[in-house]
């Protein structure tokens, strides 16, 4: 169906991943900066799909990985930031599962 647009603009779950990822990479510069973890660049990448769960249901999957990088930056300090990674409050919201959406009509 036409809407008169170029289906330039993101989808729905492009706009999704994008507020999850940039939650994300906040999260853990906030984390880095506070403990002065020196890491200089920050890259969340994620991904959506539509797959069948053992039950046989259609679930939403979101991949995500979290690149890091900095000259003195050690795998004990990358471990912290990908903890802290998942502390990102968008991140819980979706995946609580205590989510409310109060809808009405006007």
């Amino acid at each position: 169906m036409s809407m008169g647009g170029e289906d330039a603009g993101p989808t729905p779950y492009e706009l999704l991943l994008s507020s999850i990822g940039q939650c994300t990479a906040l999260t853990v510069r906030i984390y880095a900066d506070r403990k002065q973890i020196p890491v200089e660049h920050i890259k969340v990448t994620l991904e959506h799909e539509k797959v069948k769960s053992e039950d046989g249901w259609w679930i939403d999957s979101i991949t995500s990985k979290l690149h890091l990088e900095g000259p003195d930056l050690t795998e004990e300090d990358k471990k912290k930031l990908f903890q802290m990674a998942g502390m990102c409050p968008v991140k819980k919201s979706v995946t609580s599962g205590k989510m409310e959406i109060i809808s009405s009509l006007e």
